[in-house]
């Protein structure tokens, strides 16, 4: 029935681990005239890791959601190409974001699908109590 997240605890800490150390070398480098050449190309495979972990897990670019996971993702690239604003914890921020979004469209769905659930036992429930009432009627004639 789809109760599974796509992207779970222990995973989501990981990618976030993974973003706030790259953040960290981000900052560190950032201090350096060099470093902050390096810092953006930092960012940019960043944000394409992160994408492809994403789509690893299934995350969606497309559907529900969308337009704030890509908003995420490529706002993130964006604002670290920019000088010194690098320096923000961007990554990470991108990532939660991310990880949030698929996790309201996780609940949504599992939502949805135990809704469809009830109703498809309802609808048996009903024609099952039809089925007794029509039986019980023949055999009373």
């Amino acid at each position: 029935m789809g109760e599974r997240e796509r992207i779970s605890t222990v995973t989501a800490a990981f990618i976030i681990a993974i973003a706030l150390i790259l953040d960290l070398v981000q900052f560190l480098l950032v201090l350096t005239v060099v470093g902050s050449v390096v810092s953006v190309i930092i960012g940019l495979l960043a944000g394409f890791g992160l994408w492809l972990a994403f789509a690893l897990h299934g995350v969606k670019y497309s559907g529900t959601g969308a337009l704030k996971k890509a908003g995420a993702t490529f706002g993130t690239m964006f604002a670290e190409m920019v000088p010194f604003l690098d320096v923000l914890p961007l990554i990470t921020i991108g990532a939660v974001l991310i990880i949030r979004q698929t996790r309201k469209e996780d609940k949504a769905a599992r939502q949805k699908a135990r809704a469809d659930l009830l109703a498809q036992q309802q609808a048996q429930y009903a024609q099952t109590q039809e089925m007794q009432a029509s039986v019980a009627q023949q055999e009373a004639a």
